[in-house]
């Protein structure tokens, strides 16, 4: 199974999380800026995403919302 972000498909067990960046704290705001800071971090729009996803080794983020991106 595929969680597809509409620009890139992530197999699904690889996914250690998703997250709303609407409820995002302080310190998720610091992980995401290290994120960026370490290239680890895919962002394929200019818009604002609305979630963003973490593996093991990268940080998508993504412009559905959570209950999209868990209801495909």
């Amino acid at each position: 199974m595929y969680i597809d972000t509409g620009k890139k498909n992530i197999r699904a067990k690889d996914v250690i999380g998703i997250f709303d960046l609407d409820r995002a704290t302080r310190k998720t705001g610091e992980f995401l800026s290290k994120a960026e800071k370490d290239g680890i971090a895919e962002r394929h729009w200019t818009d604002l995403p609305r979630s963003f996803i973490v593996t093991a080794d990268r940080v998508y983020y993504a412009q559905a919302t959570v209950a999209t991106l868990l209801a495909k």
